[in-house]
């Protein structure tokens, strides 16, 4: 009696485990379907940026886009003159800052042969329509730095990561069954940071394998440094990539982990209907995970972390072509003074120009402004001594203004130009680089830069810890 309560015990703990494994498996599916994201590079933060030969009417390329849905476009005929003061409409040329024509730049490649138009990415879909249009059907040239291609080329080297390690291993349909959730994961994220952290993983799970069934497993893996760098390490990457990766990511190690328990469960009830049963004598501690073996194999993950390094210093925003490599368009970056085409610091100093016109001498000459200059008008005051005379400072050119013109943007209509510098935040300044090449986001890069560092160092303690195995 006592036997049967055991095993119905047990025969439910079993069913237990079955039924949450499934469950972490099915949201894990779930998750990577909702949260699926394809990358998209953008020039400029929020939209896209589209550059048509000039050889196009503006207006017929606005048509375009209009009848496929796309508004508030930033382009140069919705760019109305720098605003004056109402009391002095026209105002002679600042020598110093010319704050139109630099607009009117910012809508023009450094050729001036393609006009450049910004559309709110929310209109991605419809940009791409038009943008398709303008090609096949007007036989324009034109330029999309945003296209939405999914990037086959990292989940693939990761599938042939998985097959190179599933070759050489000796469990392969084990390996396989807990390898597949990782691979999923790089399907619904196909970046190279993420792709990077399932290479890692990848090796983890292949260096694990052969202590998989033997005791002390647990208390090897806990207290392995393997550990920090195939399973720990992955981890940290992907989150600090972003939540979202993080979660995903460490879901899809959960799933390998429910799909371990499933095949454990599947071999337990297998080798219960047979006569002989085997065991593994030697317990975990006894194996070495520091072979010249695995110290063969790991060199194929370092290959693999310096392909996605390479790819992405060489990636490209712009559709691959000859021509889209020569042509500079405007791009984002930190205002400079001897590069810069405009910035929110020229609409800045321009708004101080023209606001404080009216109270200047027509005979005085314009001089560059600095921080902390004002505008001074005469006042006449009765005292006890008669009229005396005093000044009063209408304007100070100091941070309160600044932050004053800026709150003003928010007033303009979405199609300006200064709405789009403001929305870069730090990035507000307009320099000319090349539609072809693009070095991508800095965050990404230097977090795929420690991935590759990890690899390497992982190598050279692999080959020292198989040395000292080798002398032991």
């Amino acid at each position: 009696m006592l036997f049967l309560s055991f095993s119905c015990a047990e025969s439910m703990k079993i069913e237990k485990s079955i039924y949450v494994s499934i469950a972490v498996i099915a949201l894990n599916l779930l998750c990577l379907c909702v949260f699926h994201r394809v990358p998209v590079h953008r020039l400029w933060s929020g939209y896209e940026t589209l550059a048509v030969s000039t050889s196009a009417d503006e207006n017929s390329v606005l048509n375009i886009l209009k009848s496929y849905g796309c508004q508030s476009v930033v382009s140069l005929s919705f760019q109305n003159d720098s605003s004056v003061s109402q009391y002095s409409p026209v105002q002679k040329k600042n020598e110093f800052l010319d704050y139109n024509a630099k607009k009117n730049s910012f809508f023009f490649d450094k050729g001036h042969k393609y006009q450049v138009y910004y559309i709110p990415e929310k209109f991605a879909p419809a940009v791409e329509k038009a943008y398709s249009v303008l090609i096949k059907n007007y036989h324009v040239e034109a330029y999309l730095d945003s296209q939405v291609r999914f990037p086959w080329t990292t989940p693939l080297i990761c599938f042939l990561f998985a097959l190179f390690l599933a070759f050489f291993s000796k469990y392969k349909k084990v390996f396989l069954a807990t390898a597949a959730f990782p691979l999923f994961f790089t399907l619904s994220q196909p970046f190279f940071v993420p792709s990077g952290a399932v290479c890692l993983l990848l090796f983890g799970l292949f260096l694990i394998q052969n202590i998989r069934r033997r005791k002390g497993f647990f208390a090897v893996v806990r207290n392995s440094i393997f550990t920090v760098f195939f399973f720990a390490f992955p981890v940290f990457f992907t989150f600090a990539l972003s939540f979202m990766t993080g979660f995903l990511f460490f879901l899809c190690i959960s799933s390998s982990v429910a799909a371990e328990n499933l095949l454990y469960v599947f071999e337990e009830k297998r080798k219960g209907k047979l006569l002989f049963k085997s065991s593994l004598i030697l317990p975990a501690q006894y194996i070495p995970l520091a072979t010249h073996f695995n110290v063969r194999i790991m060199a194929g993950c370092v290959f693999v972390t310096v392909f996605f390094l390479i790819q992405f210093a060489f990636s490209s925003r712009f559709l691959p072509s000859s021509t889209a490599k020569n042509l500079l368009i405007p791009s984002p970056a930190r205002y400079n003074m001897d590069s810069s085409i405009i910035s929110l610091s020229d609409y800045i100093e321009w708004s101080w120009y023209t606001v404080t016109y009216p109270y200047r001498s027509l005979n005085s000459k314009f001089k560059k402004v600095e921080t902390g200059d004002t505008v001074e008008i005469p006042r006449f005051e009765e005292t006890g001594n008669g009229i005396s005379r005093t000044t009063e400072v209408v304007f100070r050119f100091d941070n309160d203004f600044k932050q004053s013109v800026l709150k003003e943007i928010d007033s303009k209509p979405d199609s300006s130009m200064e709405r789009l510098l403001k929305r870069q935040g730090n990035l507000n300044s307009a320099v000319y680089a090349s539609a072809g090449t693009s070095s991508g986001d800095l965050h990404e890069f230097l977090i795929l830069l420690v991935e590759f560092m990890v690899t390497p160092v992982v190598l050279i303690f692999l080959l020292v810890r198989t040395k000292k195995n080798d002398k032991d």
